[in-house]
């Protein structure tokens, strides 16, 4: 069973649990890095307007950090050019499929990630009482990954991630 390691080399969190979402925005660091696929999946929906979102769901249940075992969809937001994603295609481990970009309403190279726990299912968010779009199984994130040896940690957000051994 696939364990989850953080899908990026590099993490400073500027942002997190934003407008009641579970989201964390952590900003690049400054060599429009790559986000790689954390398990084997598909793409399940690419939306191409602001912030050039993309769902990518896990084919098989995967091991959680916290322990848990379940499918994943991890949502990524910023890219700035998607145009070779789209539903359907298959995604494997350690597949860099997403580009930190300017996409969306933050002004400076970013990645918007959010988990999903369990399977996509209809549109894949909802709207909560802040009349934000959200993840609808969303969950966070710090539960989700495993930090990785070779993950630069530069701000953590203040949350408890389990650290690879």
């Amino acid at each position: 069973m696939e364990k989850i390691q953080f899908p990026l080399q590099y993490m400073d969190i500027s942002e997190k649990n934003i407008d009641g979402s579970k989201c964390l925005i952590l900003k690049d660091s400054g060599i429009r890095e790559n986000v790689y696929a954390p398990f084997d999946g598909m793409i399940r929906k690419v939306y191409k307007t602001c912030g050039n979102f993309v769902w990518l769901e896990s084919k098989e249940k995967v091991l959680w950090a916290n322990g848990d075992v379940d499918y994943m969809v991890l949502l990524t937001g910023g890219d700035d050019n998607i145009e070779s994603l789209y539903d359907g295609k298959q995604i494997k481990k350690g597949e860099a499929y997403y580009t930190v970009g300017t996409s969306g309403n933050i002004p400076y190279n970013h990645i918007w990630l959010e988990v999903g726990k369990g399977q996509f299912y209809g549109n894949g968010w909802q709207e909560n009482k802040k009349n934000i779009w959200i993840l609808h199984n969303a969950c966070a994130a710090s539960d989700a990954f495993i930090i990785g040896r070779n993950t630069t940690v530069k701000n953590d957000g203040d949350l408890t991630w389990v650290y690879e051994k």
